[in-house]
């Protein structure tokens, strides 16, 4: 990379190819979640509180991928943004980031939290967890949201830096590097990412807690009536499985969101390292952190059997029409 002001930024081959590769990624997971919204809406099988914050937690991912489809579209094409000033591409950046962080992170957080009490209170979760209040666990995700990015939009058309300055340029990068809007942003998407592990961790220490609860049951029963029929076998260890499958999708959040909330800041605020260079290494944990939101939902959509049902029962009915 030149450090002359006038030249512009060479994105690296390797970050270069991955984002090549990404795009088309991110658009097949925005159809496959698209499939998952429609499928809870319009499949009665499907109507369940858990489904519906399931359906609200892929309405974060069909935002987040439409995001950073368009993000990584103008990185790879810069000369869309030439003429802007810096003050506008932070707002096309910055604000969507913002709003599709805390939409994601709050569903998330909403969908681990319904799981915990589903297992560890059954009985009181049929009576609490009502139309009303699935709707609004929904609305206060989106509204909070809303508010956050409200707010940071305010704070951005507020700032003083109006100058302009060419992006893609050395110069747009030090300027960004400096920018105080973008220092809280960065620092703000760090905070808001801890503290969305910190309440999903929560809820997955309590599920471990509920499995080794189950698995024990399973082998006291085991050694207390060795001719225990196979089907309540089976229906004990369905159920330990599933909680530590849910296990499995919600401890992924803290391998790749929380070293990726690390190396924004160190790479992107240290001075001592060149800021393209920050660039390339951050954009290598970001792709990671994108990846498990693309497809992360996936998993935990398709090891529940009746989404497996109806996805079958869909392809099943489409293939008829086309034979017909």
């Amino acid at each position: 990379m030149e450090t002359n002001g006038t030249d512009m930024y060479a994105m690296g081959p390797v970050v270069h190819a991955f984002m090549v590769a990404t795009i088309p990624l991110c658009f097949v997971s925005l159809l496959i979640h698209c499939y998952i919204i429609f499928s809870v809406i319009f499949n009665r099988t499907l109507h369940s509180a858990s489904n519906y914050l399931l359906a609200n937690l892929c309405a974060s991912v069909v935002f987040s991928n439409s995001v950073s489809i368009v993000t990584m579209c103008l990185l790879l094409h810069p000369v869309a943004l030439v003429n802007i000033t810096l003050l506008q591409t932070l707002n096309i950046f910055c604000i969507p980031i913002v709003f599709v962080t805390v939409f994601f992170m709050s569903s998330s957080a909403v969908v681990a939290g319904d799981r915990f009490v589903k297992v560890a209170h059954p009985l009181r979760y049929l009576g609490f967890m009502t139309d009303k209040t699935c709707g609004c666990l929904i609305g206060s995700c989106w509204v909070l949201s809303v508010i956050v990015c409200s707010c940071f939009a305010a704070v951005f058309v507020t700032s003083e830096v109006r100058t302009y300055v060419p992006y893609g340029t050395a110069a747009y990068f030090e300027a960004t590097r400096l920018n105080p809007p973008y220092r809280i942003f960065a620092i703000f998407i760090s905070v808001i990412i801890v503290l969305g592990l910190l309440i999903i961790d929560g809820f997955v220490l309590g599920l471990l807690r509920i499995a080794r609860e189950q698995r024990r049951k399973i082998q006291n029963e085991l050694n207390m009536l060795p001719n225990i029929g196979a089907n309540r076998v089976r229906q004990l260890g369905e159920g330990s499985n599933k909680t530590i499958r849910y296990i499995l999708y919600l401890g992924s959040y803290t391998l790749a969101w929380l070293p990726c909330a690390i190396i924004l800041n160190a790479l992107f605020f240290s001075r001592q390292i060149d800021f393209g260079t920050s660039t390339d290494i951050s954009m290598g944990f970001i792709l990671v952190s994108l990846f498990q939101l693309m497809y992360g939902t996936l998993f935990l959509t398709f090891m529940q059997e009746e989404h497996r049902k109806a996805l079958q029962s869909t392809w099943q009915a489409l293939v008829q029409k086309l034979k017909c």
